[in-house]
């Protein structure tokens, strides 16, 4: 009786929500708050370091040449790819990147194996030798100890590669390592938020970094809970455009000034079903469901486009810091400045577009952005078992997204 007491109380609260909505425009414009615990130092403000081991990456890093053509870096489940090119590194399996697609300075993870990890840098697409800049271990309950080349060691919850260097997370303070210059202290979120463990940007060139909202219960308590319950309703409002999911933002770490997106946490979640009987050809009805975080399908074939990842990308320019999202519900592909506080919606979806975008830069800076639709068709055969591949039906082309931005807002639509 008490939980229908609840349940009728949330339809209640879920009829306001609606009204409210309608009435008020959902939350606040973003650029209205600033999170000033998160201004850092400049990277330019940090002095090279005096330590030999430091004075000689330094040297390494000087000694590239500057990129002067196109360079296209994509993810994928063996690494990244360089222009098409598979990247390798014969260390062991690279995990993760980071990358300055203006100069092509690029980080990397590298697994050996047994819990030891590389961190590397090189300069693409044309491959300078990969140096190593510091070298690390995770623990059984997933603790970091990374020790750089003059000896140096930090522990942490996470470890977020940079174009060049990376920050360590600890659970109330944040490192940032530089080659050539050691580490400094970088700004922590507070309450509320946390640094996404994922960056689809460049985070020392732009001077923004993203943030993911820490959850406050657990996402696979089906118990129905007031909190579940709570978050449901929500999550209905979200779905039906009545209000926003502001669970990720890019701040400035100049002016601590944010940017949120309307973008909910529980898409990064793949999800294991078990327990399951066969009802027709097309449904099973299953007992258990476990979820976990995955930029990919559960079968590896396929990108989880509802992985925040996939679903946030920013770039610096000649034009300023830009941002492209696929916002509300995966329905609207979204570009903004932060640097003239400029957003336009440059396309949008009834269904949602169910295969990301794709972004290149050149080397003059200028973005290009392509946004396809895929059609999921089933397909059999005597070998392959059933399965769903992607058609291509239609495809949508923004050759210069600065110039897009500027042309299509009228207004600093961002203050």
């Amino acid at each position: 009786q008490n939980m229908l007491k609840y349940k009728l109380a949330f339809i209640s609260l879920l009829t306001v929500l609606i009204a409210s909505c309608a009435s008020t425009g959902g939350t606040k414009s973003p650029g209205e708050t600033r999170l000033t615990s998160m201004i850092s130092p400049s990277i330019e403000d940090i002095p090279f370091s005096e330590d030999d081991a430091e004075k000689k990456l330094a040297a390494i890093f000087q000694s590239w040449e500057s990129l002067d053509e196109t360079v296209t870096i994509e993810l994928n489940k063996k690494g990244f790819t360089v222009n098409g090119q598979q990247f390798l590194d014969y260390d062991g399996k690279i995990h993760q990147y980071a990358v300055n697609h203006s100069t092509g300075y690029v980080t990397y993870l590298v697994d050996k194996g047994l819990g030891e990890y590389l961190i590397k840098s090189s300069r693409v697409p044309k491959v300078e030798k990969p140096i190593t800049i510091a070298t690390g271990r995770i623990s059984r309950n997933g603790i970091w100890s990374i020790e750089t080349n003059n000896g140096t060691q930090h522990q942490g919850q996470n470890v977020i590669l940079l174009s060049k260097g990376f920050l360590i997370v600890g659970r109330n303070s944040v490192y940032r390592y530089l080659p050539g210059k050691g580490f400094s202290n970088f700004g922590t979120p507070g309450e509320g938020f946390h640094i996404a463990s994922y960056q689809n940007g460049d985070v020392s060139s732009t001077n923004y970094i993203l943030l993911e909202k820490t959850k406050t219960w657990n996402d696979n308590d089906n118990s129905g809970s007031v909190a579940s319950l709570w978050n449901s309703t929500i999550d209905l409002a979200a779905t039906f455009g009545l209000t926003k999911k502001e669970d990720y933002m890019l701040v400035n770490l100049k002016t601590g000034k944010v940017h949120p997106f309307d973008i909910s946490i529980f898409g990064k979640n793949d999800h294991v079903y078990s327990g399951c009987q066969r009802q027709n050809d097309y449904v099973n009805k299953c007992q258990n469901m476990h979820s976990f975080e995955s930029l990919y399908t559960l079968n590896g074939l396929h990108p989880n486009y509802s992985h925040y990842f996939w679903r946030i990308k920013w770039f610096n320019s000649p034009d300023g810091v830009i941002v492209i999202a696929q916002e509300n519900e995966s329905h609207d592909i979204t570009l903004a400045n932060l640097t003239t506080r400029q957003k336009v919606v440059a396309f949008s979806s009834f269904t949602g577009f169910n295969a990301g975008f794709k972004t290149v830069q050149d080397a003059s800076g200028k973005i290009t952005l392509t946004v396809a639709q895929k059609a999921y068709l089933p397909v059999s055969g005597l070998i392959i078992k059933p399965q769903m591949l992607g058609a291509e039906v239609s495809k949508e082309k923004i050759d210069d997204v600065a110039e897009y931005i500027s042309l299509h807002s009228k207004m600093k639509n961002l203050e």
